[in-house]
């Protein structure tokens, strides 16, 4: 590294550097080095290029400095709050066994039956060719070779069911490994599908990031990548299939939004038929339009006030008819509302299922990229992050909502995050 003299003191420049190349936060060393404000070193940090080593993050002086953090929130807590904890703790590998044992192990031949899943010991399996033994849990959840000579390949029911739809369409579909591994991979289109089990796709199995970097990974190689969680494919399965159907450009119908006419139409009107074709449902909102030929809706947008905030609009709902693509729709559904509303319209694509290609043709703008979020899973229940506000269900002075979490058996699932989009007209 070049070293570049600090402007009065070179020895202050010197132990500056020591002090954060060890790991030193730059709140701490504004504390240790009061001579200059934290933005200064700051800007100085940033010229020469350190950054803190990863490393302080194994030190002993972070680890006691967590240590420290955690026992005072420990002994902050009730005493029935730490007992339950405790009790958690001790019954969280218990029932993650238990759990296991209940699942079906996947549909594909060559897959080990549970015989004996008592504790503490493996559960004992039995497979296809006859052999008997206690299998441990990551051959049965990802198909390690066995002892026996099968190698089994594990897909769930929902993948089944998901690949079995996607031949269905006439396309081949098979598993690709570049890196990491696709479930589901169309190279004729060159897209990827993704079956996602919320408790195996939790933070108990995966990191925060885990969901983002695999989409990264294979947007970096030309492929698109849809990632879908379990809840969704059992509870809205023929929105999700209109879409892949849409993703694949296997549409049976194609219109020109120039061809239809522009309608407001009731809410009722607009919730039966986003229940109806799109995977999150009707919206509330001021406005909403549809397009129409032939005196049958094809397209509805849903327009209104942001629920969090006092000014703004939103684009909070757009879909189509299943089976049919219009094109230019979008663009064509947002002037109009911008026309009407006079003011700029704001709207979220989820990474998960788009990369934001259509909001761009249809002119709309690029704002922000946001990070991924989180909703709460309890075996197969889907919980909401705002149901779990600290204040609505009473966490205990001291305790943090996700320890509040875990303490309830609740593990947080990551999205892939999300582009904002902004429309100007």
């Amino acid at each position: 590294m070049k070293k570049r003299n600090f402007k009065k003191d070179s020895e202050l420049h010197d132990e500056l550097v020591k002090a954060r190349e060890a790991g030193m936060s730059l709140d701490d060393i504004a504390k240790k080095f009061p001579q200059y404000s934290k933005v200064t070193y700051k800007k100085l940090f940033s010229r020469l290029g350190i950054r803190g080593s990863k490393d302080y993050f194994k030190s002993e002086a972070f680890l006691e400095k967590q240590r420290i953090a955690q026992k005072k929130s420990w002994d902050e807590r009730g005493a029935e709050a730490r007992d339950k904890h405790i009790e958690h703790l001790r019954l969280l590998n218990k029932k993650t066994r238990d759990s296991l044992c209940e699942l079906r192990f996947g549909q594909v031949l060559g897959y080990w039956t549970v015989i004996d899943c008592s504790l503490p010991a493996k559960p004992i399996c039995k497979c296809r060719c006859g052999t008997v033994r206690a299998v441990g849990y990551y051959d049965m959840l990802y198909g390690a070779s066995q002892s026996c000579g099968c190698k089994p390949v594990y897909s769930s029911y929902g993948e089944t069911e998901l690949r079995q739809y996607i031949e269905s369409l006439g396309l081949e579909v098979r598993k690709l490994r570049d890196g990491l591994e696709i479930d589901l991979f169309v190279q004729s289109v060159n897209i990827g599908v993704e079956y996602h089990g919320e408790f195996w796709h939790s933070e108990y199995t995966k990191r925060k990031d885990y969901h983002l970097a695999k989409l990264k990974h294979f947007e970096s190689r030309g492929i698109r990548l849809i990632q879908i969680f379990e809840n969704e494919w059992i509870s809205k399965k023929d929105q999700i299939k209109s879409y892949l159907r849409s993703a694949f450009g296997l549409n049976q119908t194609l219109v020109a939004a120039r061809k239809c006419e522009v309608t407001r139409i009731s809410a009722n009107e607009a919730s039966a038929f986003l229940k109806k074709n799109h995977m999150q449902g009707a919206r509330s909102g001021d406005l909403y339009l549809s397009l129409v030929l032939s005196g049958e809706i094809l397209a509805v947008a849903v327009f209104g006030r942001h629920h969090r905030k006092r000014s703004g609009i939103v684009m909070s709902r757009f879909a189509t008819t299943s089976g049919v693509s219009v094109q230019g729709g979008l663009s064509r559904l947002s002037r109009h509302a911008f026309r009407q509303l006079g003011v700029p319209i704001i709207s979220w694509c989820d990474l998960r299922w788009s990369d934001g290609s259509g909001y761009k043709k249809a002119g709309w703008v690029q704002d922000a990229v946001l990070p991924p979020d989180y909703f709460y899973v309890k075996g197969k229940k889907i919980i909401p992050k705002q149901s779990r506000r600290k204040k609505a269900i009473g966490t205990p002075h001291g305790m943090t909502e996700h320890e509040h979490a875990l303490l309830d058996g609740l593990y947080r699932v990551y999205d892939c995050g999300k582009i904002r989009f902004i429309f100007k007209g």
